[in-house]
This record gives C-alpha cells, structure tokens and sequence, in this order.
C-alpha cells in the first residue's frame, strides 16, 4: 500500500492514484486489513489524539453505492472476509449534511472501517497498484 498524506475528498483521491497508474486501495483478507494498518501507522504522521480528526482515517476503494448496505471494491470486487467495522458502523447515517449519505469507506489507525461521506470528508488516502 501507498499512504498518501494528502488530504482530499474520495472522488480526489481516486483520480490522484488513477492519474499515478494505481488504484484507491482494495482490502481483501484480514491479513492485507493488518498490512493497510501497519502502512498507516508506519507512513502516517500522528496529527491528532482525536479518534473521528479526518487525519486518523484513511480512503480505500471500497463503497456502497450499487445497493446501500452491500460494500464492495470499487471495481465490482466482493470483500471476502468479515469487514472490521468500527462499534456501530455502518450506520449509513444520513443526518449531518442533508441529503448526503455515507456511502464510501475508510480504515483509521486500528484498522477498522467507517462508512463516511466521501464527498465531504479530506482525508489522506491508499493507493496500490492495480494487479496487486
């Protein structure tokens, strides 16, 4: 995986490792969820103490958007594993900005998942490459 410090929407991000040759990263066993979780840690600057501060999270190319509730890779891919939801998620919470509801993932630093609002939220991201 490559950790991108940069913060951006999700729809950012992916152009960003699209335009590198890469992806928006793919999680596909609970060994690769330790190996983004370790990235993290390792090429992440700590910014904040805060758990929900967005630099704590970090993108992946994964979303609900075909059909709420069903999280997928964003090329189609099935998550083979149990997904690693932070307590409570996903609550596909639509209450903070409207009409906008949380349909793209992020990992925080414990490496578990969040469903979010991909368009509202900055915040670094992983990429890798697209064979991998």
């Amino acid at each position: 995986y490559i950790i991108v410090e940069s913060e951006m929407v999700v729809s950012d991000a992916q152009a960003a490792c699209e335009t590198a040759g890469l992806t928006l990263a793919k999680v596909r066993s609970v060994a690769e969820n330790e190996e983004l979780k370790a990235a993290i840690n390792a090429f992440l600057p700590l910014e904040s103490e805060e758990e929900w501060d967005n630099s704590n999270w970090v993108w992946i190319g994964v979303n609900d958007l075909a059909s709420a509730g069903n999280f997928i890779h964003n090329d189609g891919e099935e998550i083979p594993f149990d997904i690693p939801w932070k307590v409570g998620q996903p609550d596909h919470s639509q209450t903070r900005f409207g009409d906008i509801v949380e349909h793209y993932v992020a990992v925080n630093r414990g490496g578990l998942w969040d469903d979010s609002y991909g368009e509202v939220h900055h915040r670094p991201f992983a990429c890798m490459c697209p064979d991998s």
